[in-house]
């Protein structure tokens, strides 16, 4: 499984089931596990934020998106600026923009 919300679902399924062997609760809980990893991460990265994998957050890129990422690339913005214009992260823009670069559609 590969698809964030197949996961959850499996888990969710199966969870019923082996409720109660403890030993399997940080491998069949998610919200145990979630928890443990946010916990973690408060210690050693403190003020960074755990967020779990979802698939509605990989949604496709509008036509209008991609008009205001080369227009914006174009007029000297930095990839984190258009981020901020756009509402998405910077790793996405970043990936959109050689993307783009690639497809001949920016230069």
């Amino acid at each position: 499984m590969t698809k964030s919300k197949d996961v959850y679902k499996f888990l969710n399924d199966i969870n019923k089931r082996i409720n109660s062997i403890e030993c399997m609760k940080y491998k069949m809980d998610w919200n145990y596990r979630l928890n443990i990893e946010i916990e973690k991460f408060n210690i050693t990265h403190h003020g960074y934020q755990v967020i779990q994998s979802d698939s509605s957050r990989f949604k496709k890129y509008t036509e209008e998106e991609l008009t205001t990422i080369i227009s914006l690339k174009t007029n000297g913005k930095s990839d984190s600026e258009i981020a901020i214009t756009i509402g998405r992260t910077y790793w996405s823009v970043v990936y959109k923009i050689r993307e783009l670069r690639n497809n001949g559609l920016l230069k």
